[in-house]
Order: structure tokens, then C-alpha cells, then sequence
């Protein structure tokens, strides 16, 4: 008669077998949503990482008065890509990453077990844009765009606060969805003067070859996917039905309208719009100080009710929550400009990536097609 403890060996053997059987047949479950091992590994990744939301404009509920945005977007032929909304979905974006396979001007993907392949002249084709303009920036002039933006700024970075009412518009659609990016929006990214030189004097950029260029490049989780707009309209574009993943459908993303742009420190006054006056910022400014200051008032009589402490105790208390407040918006700031800095070397380092691919293409082209 076997032993308890034989008995007991036996059946943890026999229940750790089943358990990875079941899990081998998980995974062989689901390998037909990806191209290979390999995009299997990068779907496990992939899927942690934030989707990025969608934003978009409704010029016809954005007066422009005295500012050129709506014009600057129609006279390249961007405006209709602006004001594109469409559902995102979790799923879709993720497996749309994690299957992407470029090859030269080309890229392939698989979503819901359907493989397709796209250009960047299909994404101007997805996005209502022209397939035409520079493919990489040229000639900019970083410290002349910088002196436009900003005359009287002495610092390295560039508040967005600084900015006049078109500009500051101008940053909103660049960050949040031309080069949609995630984290802090409050500051001109050295990757983003270029986008501004370029709108400002009316020159085209190949915005299909810049996002193709965008989607094979996403590696890190402070970026989040973006993009995922595009990717809705790609899918749909192959007959995949989307109603599938209809409960994993993300938050929509901000609208720009005349009430969301009076929230960035602007007002919109006979026509025409300009930056809130001190008298307006100090006032907002002390009506905001003073709801916070009643709110942790009431705060703190509900914490300590029946309690009452020696003014020495509350002057203490005030103390250490004021230098706490300081050091917790110093360690916000910190991370801020660390996130900006990396941002923006990126973005120099994508310009010389292009340059560099210029130059080995000029000096050793590739083989003409050989005839067949």
C-alpha cells in the first residue's frame, strides 16, 4: 500500500501537469492573433502600456477671430485630420503594436487574426490628408522660432503660458494629436519647434511618412501608443468588425472648442482673443487659493472635531504642510523637466537618424530591381 506521502507527491505531480497543460493550451489559444513567437512576447508588453485617447477640434464651435489656426490647417489640407473622432479600442491598438512588422516603405500587422499591410501613403489616404511636402525637417532655425514663440523668455524651456492665444493653440494640436505624446503638455519641447517653424510660414511636412515613421518607433512605456485613432480606421479599412471589442473601447478623448480653450488662461472678447490680464489671473488665482483653504479647513475640523489645540500646535501643522507642499511641487517640476529633456534628445536624435539615412542612401544606393 503506498505511503501518505508517496500518495501526496503523486497527486501535486499529477495537479502541476494539468495546470501547465492548461496553460500550454491558453497560449496555443490565442497564436493565431499574432504573426509569430516573437509578437506573442511583445503582446505580453504591449498590452501594460497606456492607449493614448483621441483627440480632435470642432473648428464650428472654435472661433477664430483674430487667430490664423483654422486657416494655417486648411491651407495644407490638415483640417478634416484635425477634426477626426473615432472610437479607440485597448485591444486593437495592442495587438496592432505588437504585431507590427516594418519592411522598407511598408509595414505589416495582424488584428483579430486578419494580416494586412499598410504605407505611409495609405495613412494620408486614412486620415483625409495630402501625401505630399518635406519628408524630414529642413533648415530650422531652433533660436529664431524660439524668439517668435516666447521674446521675453530667459529660461531653457518655454511655458506654454507664454505663448499668445494662436500659438498656444497651436502646442495644444501638435502635443495632443499631430505628434500626440503622453505626459506634461505645460512646456515647448525642443521637438516641437520644428512643427511650429514649419506651420507658421506655410510649409507642407509628409505627415503620413512622419507618423509611419512615429508607429515603428514606439518602445516605451513613457510614451504610451498613440495614434489610436488611425489605427481604428486602418482596421476598419481590412473588414475587420470592430464591434468585437466594443467592450474594451477607451475614455474619448479632449474636444478644443471656444469653453475647453478658456480654460487655458484665454477669453475670447469682441471678436477677438487674448491672454486673461493679471487683474483676471490674480483674481482666478485667489478665488482658487481660497477654495483650497476652505476646503482643508473643513478638512481639518472634521478630522479633529471635538479637539483643541494650542495655537502652537496649528502654527506647526500649517508649517510642515507648506514646506511639504513645496517639496512635493519641486519633485513634480523635477520629474517634469527630466520627461521634456529625454522627449526633446529624441526627437534630435530621430533628425539625425533621417539625415544619416539620407547620406548612406546618397553614397551606396541600392541595387536597381533586377529585371525579371
Amino acid at each position: 500500500m503506498a505511503s501518505r506521502r508517496a500518495r501526496s507527491k503523486r497527486k501535486q505531480v499529477g495537479s502541476s501537469s494539468a495546470g501547465g497543460q492548461a496553460q500550454e493550451e491558453g497560449n496555443t489559444s490565442q497564436q493565431h492573433l499574432f504573426l509569430d513567437p516573437q509578437a506573442s512576447a511583445k503582446y505580453e508588453f504591449f498590452k501594460n502600456l497606456a492607449v493614448l485617447s483621441c483627440n480632435c477640434v470642432k473648428f464650428s464651435q472654435f472661433p477664430q477671430g483674430d487667430m490664423r489656426v483654422e486657416q494655417i490647417f486648411s491651407e495644407i489640407g490638415w483640417k478634416n485630420f484635425l477634426e477626426i473622432k473615432e472610437p479607440v479600442y485597448h485591444e486593437v491598438v495592442h495587438q496592432f503594436y505588437a504585431n507590427l512588422k516594418p519592411k522598407g516603405n511598408k509595414c505589416k500587422t495582424m488584428v483579430a487574426g486578419v494580416t494586412f499591410q499598410f504605407t505611409p501613403r495609405d495613412i494620408c489616404a486614412a486620415l483625409d490628408i495630402p501625401a505630399d511636402g518635406d519628408d524630414e525637417f529642413e533648415d530650422v532655425n531652433y533660436v529664431s522660432v524660439r524668439a517668435t514663440l516666447a521674446p521675453n523668455c530667459t529660461e531653457n524651456q518655454i511655458k506654454v503660458g507664454l505663448l499668445s492665444p494662436e500659438n498656444r493653440a497651436l502646442q495644444w494640436i501638435i502635443s495632443r494629436i499631430i505628434a500626440q505624446r503622453k505626459g506634461s503638455k505645460s512646456y515647448v519641447l525642443g521637438s516641437d519647434i520644428p512643427w511650429f517653424a514649419y506651420l507658421l510660414n506655410g510649409k507642407k511636412v509628409n505627415l503620413g511618412k512622419f507618423i509611419f515613421r512615429n508607429l515603428i518607433k514606439v518602445f516605451s512605456s513613457d510614451m504610451g501608443l498613440p495614434h489610436g485613432a488611425l489605427i481604428t480606421r486602418l482596421v476598419r479599412a481590412h473588414g475587420i468588425d470592430l464591434e468585437q471589442f466594443k467592450n474594451g473601447k477607451i475614455k474619448a478623448g479632449t474636444t478644443l472648442t471656444k469653453a475647453s480653450f478658456e480654460k487655458m488662461q484665454v477669453v475670447f472678447r469682441n471678436g477677438s482673443w487674448r491672454k486673461k490680464g493679471d487683474q483676471e489671473m490674480e483674481q482666478q488665482d485667489d478665488e482658487e487659493e481660497g477654495d483650497a483653504d476652505q476646503e482643508m479647513a473643513e478638512e481639518r475640523e472634521a478630522e479633529h472635531e471635538g479637539d483643541s489645540p494650542r495655537p502652537f500646535q496649528a502654527s506647526m501643522h500649517r508649517t510642515n504642510r507648506d514646506t511639504l507642499g513645496v517639496m512635493i511641487n519641486e519633485m513634480r517640476q523635477l520629474h517634469t523637466d527630466f520627461y521634456d529633456f529625454r522627449t526633446e534628445m529624441r526627437g534630435r536624435m530621430d533628425s539625425v537618424d533621417g539625415k544619416l539615412d539620407r547620406l548612406v542612401n546618397h553614397f551606396f544606393p541600392p541595387p536597381p530591381p533586377s529585371a525579371t
